[in-house]
C-alpha cells in the first residue's frame, strides 16, 4: 500500500519524527538520537547502546504479518543484545482495535509466550495535534492520517499541512512536498486548489500548485491520446492502457501526443508510444499519483 510505503520512507529518513510521534501521541518518551538500524528484520531505530524500538506502519489488519512479530522481535533482541518495543501505526481505528489483542502463543507441551505492542493510531484528532507540533515533518503523518476523511476541520488540517511543509528547509522541502502529496485524496487537492486565494503565499504553496498542474494537465494528455487512439480503434492491451492511464510526467505525456500524431498506421503509433524513452532519473522521491478529478471516490469518512 501506498501510504504505508510512504510514512515507512519518512521516518527512515527522519528517525526524530518518530521520537516526536511518541511523545505526542502516547506521552511517552524515546531515548534518543535514534538511528535507522540497518539489516535489521523489520523497520526498527535505536538509540546507540540503549533500547530499540521496532516499527509496523498497518492500513489494514493482517494475520499473517501478526504471527511473524515475535519471530522477528526475537532475532532483533538476538542481533542487538539489548529488548526494546514494538510499535504498531495506524490511521484505521479498527486496525488500531485489532492490533491491541494480545497476541497468544503455546507451545506443545504447554509453554506460553504472549505479546502486546504499543499502537498508535493517527486520526484526525491526532493530526491535529502533530500539525500544533514542534516538528514540520509530521505534516506528512498528518496527512496520512487524514487520508480518507472531509469536513470544516479536514479542510483547516489541508491549510495547515502547506503552512508546516513550508518550515522544512528548503533543501529537503521537494521530498517531503511530494511524498505528502501521495497521502492526499483526489478531493483534498480539489478543496486545497478551491482555497488556493484564501491560502498565504509560500514557497511550499508555488511548489505544489506546480507539482499539481502539471500532474493534472499530464492525465488530461494521457486520458485524451486514449480517446484518441479508442476514435482510431487502435486495440490496447490492459497493461498498455493502465500504462497510459498512470502517466503523470508531463513531458513524457507531451512525447506521446507528439509521437502518436506524427505516425502513419496503428502500428507505428503504438510502437512511437510505447518506446517513447523515460524520463530523466530524478533524486529518490516516492513515485506521486495521479490527481485525479474526474473519477469519483468511494465516499470520505466522518471527521473523528
Amino acid at each position: 500500500m501506498i501510504g504505508v510505503e510512504v510514512v515507512e520512507a519518512a521516518l527512515r529518513q527522519e528517525p526524530e519524527l518518530l521520537r516526536s510521534l511518541v511523545h505526542q501521541l502516547a506521552g511517552a518518551e524515546l531515548e534518543g538520537p535514534l538511528t535507522l538500524l540497518h539489516d535489521a528484520p523489520l523497520t526498527a531505530f535505536q538509540k546507540p547502546g540503549g533500547p530499540w524500538t521496532a516499527l509496523r506502519v498497518l492500513e489494514d489488519p493482517s494475520e499473517d504479518d501478526r504471527a511473524t512479530w515475535p519471530h522477528l522481535l526475537a532475532d532483533l533482541a538476538r542481533r542487538t543484545g539489548t529488548d526494546g518495543d514494538l510499535l504498531i501505526l495506524t490511521p484505521s481505528r479498527d486496525t488500531a482495535k485489532w492490533a491491541k489483542k494480545i497476541l497468544h502463543r503455546e507451545g506443545p507441551l504447554g509453554t506460553k509466550q504472549s505479546l502486546a505492542p504499543v499502537v498508535l493510531r493517527v486520526g484526525l484528532d491526532e493530526a491535529e495535534a502533530l500539525l500544533d507540533g514542534p516538528s514540520p515533518h509530521a505534516a506528512l503523518l498528518a496527512a496520512w492520517g487524514i487520508q480518507r476523511k472531509d469536513g470544516p476541520r479536514t479542510r483547516n488540517a489541508l491549510s495547515a499541512l502547506l503552512a508546516r511543509l513550508d518550515q522544512i528547509p528548503g533543501a529537503e522541502r521537494s521530498w517531503w512536498l511530494l511524498a505528502t502529496l501521495q497521502l492526499l485524496s483526489g478531493t483534498q487537492l480539489a478543496h486545497i486548489r478551491a482555497m488556493r486565494n484564501d491560502l498565504p503565499r509560500s514557497e511550499a504553496f508555488s511548489q505544489f500548485f506546480q507539482t499539481v498542474e502539471a500532474q493534472a494537465e499530464a492525465r488530461g494528455k494521457a486520458l485524451s491520446l486514449l480517446r484518441y487512439l479508442d476514435l482510431r480503434k487502435i486495440p490496447l492491451s490492459p497493461d498498455q492502457r493502465a500504462y497510459i492511464e498512470t502517466c503523470t510526467d508531463l513531458p513524457t505525456a507531451d512525447r506521446w501526443v507528439e509521437a502518436a500524431f506524427s505516425a502513419e498506421r496503428n502500428g507505428p503509433i503504438l510502437e512511437a508510444i510505447f518506446s517513447v524513452d523515460p524520463p530523466p532519473v530524478a533524486p529518490p522521491v516516492p513515485p506521486v499519483p495521479p490527481v485525479d478529478l474526474l473519477t469519483p471516490e468511494p465516499p470520505a469518512s466522518a471527521e473523528g
